[in-house]
């Protein structure tokens, strides 16, 4: 991401319409921040321009500040036809600080994955991974030829945030079934909530294809422990 915009055109055009990789790492392109005022704005969303997306095949963003990436999240609407890979991983070095100043001031997650991102056409999209990122079970994320997810929040710290992105039995059945390839799936506290009556007569479905799961209770809240043993033992293989 250190060439220059200016000569975006131009790889572009040598790259004669091969698929493009992009890795945006915060540790080398973003500064800490919580709040864009107190940051510089980045080169970066020069290259989150429609010419280059159409045109990526796996896209990275890990170690970025939650404002960038909330401000990114437009760019991310557009169409990407080509995508099979994406990871967006928040900045850890935000809530660090927060823990360690001693202020006791814990951000809110304010980057989000919109219903509409990739105009809903994901033709080719089969591995996601979400790290402290929030988003919709309506989202087209949740699509046909996805066969690895991954959906982690990891942190205590943001437990409203993790709450408000819980889905009911129905949601996460929904999502699984619009993901008919899915082989893997990984969730790292975010679980179900599960109705106060629930019994195991309500049971979550895993495709024909499924090979691998992961259930992480990071955490010290003792519901997410409960909605965690109570999703293992409603899951059908």
């Amino acid at each position: 991401l250190d060439v220059h915009p200016q000569f975006i055109p131009i790889l572009l055009a040598r790259s004669r319409s091969q698929p493009l990789y992009l890795y945006i790492d915060g540790n080398t392109s973003a500064p800490f921040c919580v709040d864009l005022k107190y940051g510089p704005s980045l080169l970066t969303e020069n290259w989150l321009c429609d010419p280059v997306l159409r045109h990526t095949t796996s896209l990275t963003v890990t170690q970025v500040p939650d404002v960038y990436i909330q401000q990114w999240m437009p760019a991310f609407c557009c169409s990407m036809p080509l995508l099979e890979h994406s990871e967006i991983h928040l900045d850890r070095r935000t809530y660090f600080h927060n823990i360690t100043s001693g202020h006791g001031y814990r951000p809110r997650l304010r980057a989000r994955i919109s219903s509409d991102i990739l105009q809903r056409q994901v033709p080719r999209l089969r591995r996601v991974m979400l790290d402290c990122v929030l988003f919709s079970w309506t989202s087209a994320i949740f699509s046909e030829n996805i066969e690895e997810l991954s959906l982690s929040f990891n942190c205590t710290h943001y437990a409203s945030d993790i709450r408000a992105s819980t889905p009911s039995v129905q949601q996460l059945q929904t999502a699984i079934s619009s993901m008919p390839r899915l082989k893997r799936l990984e969730l790292l506290d975010i679980f179900v909530n599960f109705p106060p009556d629930h019994t195991l007569a309500h049971r979550i479905i895993l495709p024909e294809s499924f090979e691998y799961l992961v259930l992480t209770c990071d955490s010290y809240d003792a519901e997410l422990t409960v909605q965690c043993l109570s999703l293992l033992r409603c899951l059908s293989f």
